[in-house]
């Protein structure tokens, strides 16, 4: 029996939705690694989870990407951004149905315009929200959203992922769930910074408003809507990436000692660079991202960058 459902990336986030994907279908998972491949299709066990978590058997790992592509109708992309160019000779050959769940930027887009330029617009969707991977295999209750251009199709991707304890919402604000679920990584290294440096209420709580502050202006300026601001994806997502260790991008903030690990996947860092670019394009401030990036890639201090923002000139808070 074929596996209507391809999961691409075989790490945290992609087991985690394959295990959700399984409670209704066989599902292929492709992945690079023979021994991690061997271990999936044996064990049924996956090395980013503990030894005692036993994964469903419908659950089937393969290295070949074109019969994975092939042999699926939904194609679920859970891969780093970074390696997004890399699937594009597949997506060209392959007209499938496609599921971003991957958060970040590429080359100055929302991953659904990049991917646009190779396979049909109304074949795309994308898939965010509050949702750490170990929770979900874990089965504790989660929500997300599920957005796309096509609404038939945001559907059928709500359906299939739909379990007992997964429960997605679709949404027409493709692009505005892609730039919230993209930047609130930027804002958790903020976080991470704040909660390790200063331990201080008072901040944490001004970063995390004035952060919504600058989704807003972002998100309303390139076509989004103030709905998905305020849902999960937007407010929801926010809030869980910037409270907790388990973000690996508040992780990253919390344990920042001035070096940039470019192998490990913290998308946050790469989004801190492409969403300062896409905010001079879109003619926005985005004080707080631009204070992340300084802080990364132009050498200044967390102290001096919270000088600065401080020190900026005095304004009524609705002013955008």
């Amino acid at each position: 029996m074929k596996s209507k459902v391809c999961v691409l990336g075989a790490g945290h986030w992609g087991m985690a939705l394959a295990s959700v994907l399984a409670n209704n279908q066989i599902v292929s998972v492709w992945a690079r690694d023979n021994e991690e491949i061997n271990r999936i299709n044996t064990l049924h066990k996956s090395k980013y989870y503990p030894e005692s978590h036993t994964f469903s058997n419908l659950i089937k790992a393969d290295s070949n990407l074109d019969d994975c592509l092939q042999e699926s109708e939904y194609i679920i992309i859970s891969t780093p951004v970074k390696a997004i160019d890399s699937l594009v000779p597949y997506i060209q050959r392959h007209k499938r149905k496609y599921v971003i769940t991957c958060k970040g930027l590429y080359q100055g887009n929302v991953l659904s315009e990049y991917i646009a330029r190779y396979a049909d617009p109304e074949n795309i969707a994308v898939l965010s929200g509050p949702s750490f991977s170990d929770e979900i295999v874990s089965e504790k209750a989660t929500a997300v959203v599920v957005a796309s251009e096509n609404d038939h199709l945001a559907k059928e991707i709500q359906e299939i992922f739909h379990t007992s304890y997964f429960r997605p919402y679709t949404s027409g604000d493709i692009k505005g769930v892609q730039l919230c679920g993209s930047l609130k990584n930027v804002y958790a290294i903020a976080a991470g910074m704040t909660d390790k440096l200063c331990a201080s209420s008072n901040m944490k709580s001004a970063l995390l408003t004035r952060a919504l502050a600058e989704l807003r202006k972002v998100v309303l300026i390139n076509g989004g809507q103030i709905e998905t601001l305020l849902g999960l994806a937007g407010l929801g997502d926010l809030m869980l990436t910037c409270h907790s260790i388990k973000s690996r991008n508040y992780a990253f903030g919390y344990n920042y000692s001035g070096n940039i690990n470019t192998n490990i996947t913290t998308e946050g860092i790469f989004t801190a660079n492409e969403i300062c670019a896409l905010a001079k394009r879109s003619n926005v401030e985005m004080p707080i991202a631009e204070a992340v990036y300084d802080i990364l890639y132009n050498g200044y201090s967390f102290f001096e960058k919270v000088e600065t923002l401080m020190g900026r000139s005095l304004k009524d808070e609705t002013t955008y």
